[in-house]
């Protein structure tokens, strides 16, 4: 058997230092394979080639490989949190830090990444500051993992999650069950902020966007505009090249202020009150 770029089996093909890995979605025959092998050598390589490489083959199994690869993730803690899978549901946890249980592969918030741990930190001082929101909104809630948090602290708090992903709806609403936030949270798939459940529940003393630059820039005005007086904003998902962009814009309006700013491996969040 003899692959070519072209063979509908042939899904990829990688190098690995002195190895060649062809990835295929079909068993081939690796007898046939490895003689057709030989024979391009011997075409190419005839008098240089003294043993022929000899073909392996192992079967990958079949299965969810983001939630595979999701529970090879160990237990963490950011800031006044540890998060865990459901995989290290069973391990002992810490009783000084607020538990979060996240099984988020299919939305992106799990975290690690440099923009979600820049909010969870910046909730943490919030609640170190003892301000008390009454009305949250999290704009592109993802897997659900700030909503969490922040019911986790305020939990008297109304919480309206919005995004634009029927896979981060979901995903958000089996977090939410996982962790027993049975609070007054309503989930919204929309792609703007003018959709009816925001704009009833408005205006917010807190708002999380933690999008990336361009959706932040469209959005300034919408999210200003559903700010309580004193309310806080935070902003992340900006790379540092977006970082002097997204500030201007924001405070170009003189309504909000930049309070502080974290980066986390290239990634900045902002932290800005409304004024």
């Amino acid at each position: 058997m003899q692959i070519a770029e072209n063979d509908p089996s042939l899904i990829s093909t990688s190098f690995e230092k002195n190895d060649v890995v062809w990835l295929l979605s079909e068993r081939p025959n690796l007898e046939n394979m490895q003689s057709a092998f030989e024979q391009i050598l011997k075409n190419h390589f005839e008098k240089t080639i003294s043993q022929y490489p000899k073909l392996s083959l192992s079967e990958i199994p079949d299965c969810n490989w983001l939630d595979h690869v999701y529970e090879m993730q160990p237990p963490f803690e950011r800031a006044g949190f540890h998060i865990f899978g459901s995989h290290d549901a069973h391990k002992k946890k810490p009783t000084d830090k607020i538990l979060i249980e996240m099984n988020a592969a299919r939305a992106f918030g799990a975290g690690t990444h440099g923009t979600t741990a820049g909010c969870l930190d910046y909730i943490e001082r919030l609640k170190q500051s003892s301000f008390k929101p009454k009305k949250i909104l999290d704009v592109g809630t993802g897997s659900g993992i700030l909503t969490i948090a922040a019911h986790k602290i305020w939990d008297d708090a109304i919480i309206v999650a919005t995004d634009i992903e029927q896979d981060a709806i979901e995903t958000s609403q089996e977090q939410f069950n996982l962790n027993n936030c049975n609070g007054d949270i309503t989930l919204v798939l929309s792609d703007n902020l003018k959709n009816e459940p925001t704009a009833t529940h408005a205006p917010y003393d807190l708002i999380m966007a933690n999008i990336l630059a361009e959706p932040l820039s469209a959005l300034k005005n919408d999210i200003i505009k559903l700010c309580a007086p004193n309310a806080h904003i935070i902003l992340s998902g900006i790379s540092n090249e977006a970082l002097g962009n997204i500030s201007d814009i924001y405070t170009s309006t003189n309504s909000v202020e930049i309070i502080d700013q974290i980066n986390i491996d290239g990634w900045n969040s902002l932290l800005l009150k409304h004024v």
